[in-house]
This record gives structure tokens, C-alpha cells and sequence, in this order.
């Protein structure tokens, strides 16, 4: 296996055709000026776009739900829009505290994401700029507020 950092692989001299260096076009393909030879760039198959997030992101959810339970879902919608009248603006951690000191535990705090993201859709609440999170290292995470 190589050791990129310790030993990276020695840079590759530029494609050359007819005894000259070759053009890179736009595209990235490779064109001799003199025979107009063109090389297509390669594609790394498991280079991810920049919008594979997004899908990722909504197959993990889904799988979240889908484990946690319809029923759960539809409690923690009930009891999060209920919960969070007249609070102003609270943290997910608030939310997901005040649920399972209600009794609606899941399988997996993670069980949440899909709550927000399923009523932030329906327009029930936005975000509200960030805030620390408490288990997060005090990392940034969204506020909400009722819509």
C-alpha cells in the first residue's frame, strides 16, 4: 500500500504527442496542436458530486425513520409543535429532551433529524440562525422557532 504523505507518487510528466507537449482544453482533455490526437480526462467512478450529500443524506434519514417507527414520528410532531408554543427559539436538544422526558423515546436519538426536516417541509417551524450544542462539543446547530 503506498504511504501518500510519507512517500507521494512522483509527478507525472504532461502527455506529449508528435514530440510536443499537449493543450489542455476546457474539459480537460488533452489535444496535440499538431495532429489535434485527443486524449479524454479519466473519471474516478466513485468521485461523489457535489449534490451527493443531499441523497445520502435522505437514505440515512429514511432509514432512521423507517426504524424508529411511523407512530414515533407523528407523537414527536404532536408533542414538538405543542411543546414549543410561546418558547421562542430552542435548540434541537431542547426538543428531543422535552420528548423523551414525555415518553416518546426512540431507538436512536437520531430519530429526530427526521422529525425537524419533516416539519421545517410542512413550513410548522424554521431555523433561526445556530446555536452551541450541548452534546456536540459546542458545536453550531440550528435554532427553531414555530412558523
Amino acid at each position: 500500500m503506498n504511504d501518500y504523505w510519507n512517500d507521494p507518487p512522483e509527478d507525472p510528466e504532461p502527455s506529449e504527442c508528435c514530440g510536443d507537449y499537449m493543450d489542455v482544453t476546457e474539459d480537460g482533455a488533452c489535444v496535440c496542436p499538431k495532429c489535434k490526437k485527443r486524449i479524454e480526462p479519466q473519471q474516478d467512478p466513485d468521485m461523489t458530486t457535489l449534490f451527493d450529500w443531499q441523497a445520502e443524506r435522505d437514505s440515512a434519514l429514511e432509514t432512521v425513520e423507517r426504524n424508529a417507527g411511523e407512530l414515533f414520528k407523528e407523537r414527536a410532531m404532536a408533542f414538538a409543535l405543542d411543546w414549543m408554543a410561546g418558547k421562542g427559539i430552542v435548540s434541537g436538544e431542547d426538543i428531543t429532551d422535552a420528548c423523551k422526558a414525555a415518553g416518546i423515546v426512540p431507538h436512536t436519538d437520531r430519530a429526530f433529524g427526521p422529525v425537524y426536516l419533516a416539519l421545517a417541509r410542512q413550513g410548522a417551524i424554521v431555523r433561526v440562525g445556530y446555536m452551541s450544542r450541548r452534546r456536540g462539543h459546542g458545536a453550531p446547530a440550528p435554532g427553531w422557532r414555530l412558523a
